[in-house]
């Protein structure tokens, strides 16, 4: 939790490095597979599961002490939900380029 103190990056910041590290993901291996025709198996879903949770802190702008401290529960279950539909979704784009 001092970390996220320390770290001097607002919600809404640290959601759009999120988001830009989930792009970067994909990018990644898009290029991997378009270079050498292979992939990083785990890059997909860890991307699908962490755009969710970049893009909720980035609209909502609740910080992570809020979402911990059940301030906003109906933020936390809508951003789990959607984390594991991202995951769901990097599993089947995995099936798909198999």
């Amino acid at each position: 939790m001092a970390y996220a103190q320390e770290s001097g990056l607002s919600p809404r910041n640290r959601g759009l490095a999120i988001l830009v590290g989930s792009t970067a993901c994909v990018l990644i291996n898009l290029y991997v597979m378009r270079a050498w025709g292979e992939y990083y198996m785990m890059l997909f879903p860890f991307a699908g599961a962490m755009a969710p949770v970049g893009g909720v802190l980035l609209v909502t702008g609740v910080s992570t002490d809020e979402l911990k401290d059940q301030k906003k529960p109906l933020v936390a279950r809508i951003m789990l939900g959607l984390m594991l539909g991202g995951l769901s979704v990097g599993l089947l784009v995995n099936h798909l380029v198999r």
